[in-house]
């Protein structure tokens, strides 16, 4: 998935409205573009506390980011040291590494062929 397309699909799920901000040649309104969610951790914690409104979406959101930075499924291996070692990278989970959690919980991530 390309990320303008992830950009996209994020700002779309997001209810993202752009704020018409400057104007071109013309004097024609130009509108913002959406956040970077992709390199912005601070776009993306705003898209995360919108998660945390449904218990479901925010459960299946730390799953799905439990997979993407761990690159295995969770609970494969029931291993203590393995489980501590999966939190710290969620904790530091990337910008980019976020939205692909995110784009999962809504089945919107697709991946390259």
């Amino acid at each position: 998935m390309t990320p303008e397309k992830q950009r996209s699909e994020i700002a779309k799920l997001c209810d993202w409205k752009p704020d018409l901000i400057s104007t071109d040649l013309d004097g024609n309104p130009w509108p913002s573009d959406p956040p970077d969610y992709l390199n912005d951790l601070n776009a993306v914690h705003e898209l995360e506390r919108k998660l945390k409104e449904d218990k479901h979406a925010w459960a299946k959101y730390g799953k799905q980011l439990q997979e993407v930075v761990n690159y295995y499924a969770v609970g494969v291996v029931p291993d203590y040291h393995r489980d501590l070692r999966s939190v710290a990278f969620v904790a530091h989970a990337s910008a980019a590494q976020r939205c692909e959690a995110f784009l999962k919980v809504f089945d919107k991530w697709e991946s390259q062929p």
